[in-house]
């Protein structure tokens, strides 16, 4: 086959063919071909400096970055971790965003809000039975407590919050925009008979509320920063404008703390798993602050802020002092998510390190994707499958055992540890407790690494700027020494 390839004459070249000259072609012709040629290939060359010259610079800036990947599940604190590396830069990185975090501060309270009222609201049988044992007049005074299912005592607040809980829907309307196709909004969830009976009744209060979800690169914060109109409601982040939500937690705040001191609100929520404390986004002990006039939100706030995201948030950071200093961080927040850590992959390439989050307080969750799955067993198997990946076997592994202040405050108030893990005989006390998990993330490191790597591990509250910073200072510093090691220099 080769020999009559090599066989065949140049004519029988399709390619030959169809850059042969024309036949009987005349001199002002050739000489027009020719130039256009020369001009072809002058624009190609120029073509081939330019990618020369990209790939050069390319090559230049990579030699001064340092790519570091954030990994975990879902809700264990690399957003946040993410932020504190940008207030570590500077401490003024949020404040052309202060009044967009004020909004999404306001949305955490509402989304605390709704869960409030939808802990206290009252079966069906309940109200059926008020409603049929009831005289005329006594049904008549207790109409709006029938139709929105709430303890007489609780529905007067719930009718006068319902301006804040439009509010909610009119800011969350403007977060995901009309028709931006990069905004998710999750399924909803089956309802319940009591959820369809009381949506039937024109309860908006009780509907299934499921919480906005953005892209990692969608510009969230100018969407909130912005002045809206949607459907006649004008919201304006400027606290001189009388269209400013803030207006409106200001006649509220006495409303919003009574329902959250309210007894039965306490009674009903310390039934509920997970604790509502420990749901990022919690502002209700701060509620004085929060809808005081004038509030702009500190930079604790906007790390305890909550936006849900999916997607890789991609932020660059270049330190002034330290031992990276003229260095570029590309700092990678890939989504947690079981549906997104196919996506992690593509990540692992060049990267220097990984600081991998496992949150060690939700040991009695389970996942929102599977219920059958214990959320610290989730995190001991997926920190598996990241220690035995080859492609990271000379990448710098850093270990976040993080929501430690949640893990205290759990322990402290009687949850069992040993209920939800049955090998642990200590004590139900956060030191021994907090040994333990490290011990078995230290465990599950050393069975799949064959590398010498060193592992770093930290128990951390990255909600906590003052000694989490300290932390991503001796991280910084960790990932430099083994940079230099690995070229002979340390």
């Amino acid at each position: 086959m080769s020999r009559h390839l090599r066989n065949r004459s140049f004519s029988e070249d399709p390619f030959a063919a169809m850059t042969k000259p024309p036949l009987n072609e005349s001199p002002e012709a050739k000489q027009k071909r020719q130039s256009e040629e020369h001009t072809a290939k002058q624009r190609s060359e120029l073509i081939d400096e330019e990618i020369k010259r990209d790939r050069q610079a390319r090559q230049q800036a990579e030699a001064t970055q340092r790519k570091l990947l954030l990994l975990g599940q879902a809700e264990s604190g690399k957003t946040t971790t993410l932020k504190q590396f940008q207030l570590l830069q500077s401490k003024s990185a949020f404040n052309a965003q202060l009044h967009s975090y004020r909004a999404l501060i306001y949305l955490n309270v509402l989304n605390s809000v709704r869960r409030i009222l939808n802990s206290v609201a009252l079966p069906d049988e309940t109200d059926q039975f008020l409603s049929d044992t009831s005289s005329s007049s006594s049904r008549s005074s207790r109409s709006s407590y029938a139709r929105r299912h709430y303890p007489p005592h609780l529905a007067a607040l719930a009718v006068r919050l319902r301006p804040l809980l439009h509010i909610q829907k009119v800011l969350e309307h403007q977060l995901r925009g009309s028709t931006d196709p990069d905004i998710v909004v999750p399924p909803s969830t089956r309802r319940s008979r009591r959820t369809e009976s009381t949506a039937s009744s024109g309860d908006d209060q009780q509907d299934t509320h499921n919480e906005v979800t953005v892209h990692a690169w969608n510009s969230w914060s100018e969407r909130l920063k912005t002045a809206g109109n949607i459907e006649g409601e004008v919201i304006c982040m400027d606290w001189d404008s009388r269209d400013d939500p803030g207006q409106l937690f200001v006649a509220c705040v006495d409303d919003l703390i009574a329902l959250w001191e309210d007894e039965a609100v306490q009674t009903a929520l310390a039934k509920q798993r997970p604790s509502i404390r420990e749901s990022p986004g919690f502002f209700m002990d701060d509620l004085a602050r929060v809808a005081a006039r004038g509030y702009m939100p500190s930079a604790d706030d906007i790390l305890r802020a909550r936006i849900k995201t999916v997607g890789v948030q991609e932020h660059h950071v270049r330190f002034d002092r330290g031992p990276d200093k003229g260095l570029e961080w590309v700092i990678y927040d890939v989504g947690g998510a079981r549906s997104q850590r196919l996506r992690w992959a593509p990540y692992f390439q060049a990267v220097n390190a990984i600081i991998f989050l496992a949150p060690i307080s939700p040991f009695n969750q389970t996942l929102a994707e599977d219920p059958r799955m214990n959320r610290v067993k989730d995190s001991l198997l997926l920190w598996q499958e990241i220690c035995k990946n080859k492609v990271l076997e000379k990448v710098s592994i850093v270990l976040f055992l993080n929501k430690c202040d949640l893990l205290k405050a759990k322990l402290a108030s009687g949850v069992q540890f040993k209920k939800y893990m049955t090998s642990y005989k200590g004590p139900n006390e956060w030191a021994p407790v907090a040994e333990f998990l490290r011990s078995k993330f230290d465990d599950v490191y050393r069975a799949n690494t064959s590398s010498k790597r060193s592992l770093y591990i930290h128990q951390t509250s990255v909600v906590d700027s003052r000694t989490t910073q300290k932390i991503i200072q001796d991280v910084r510093e960790q990932i430099m020494k083994e940079a230099l090691a690995a070229v002979g220099l340390y």
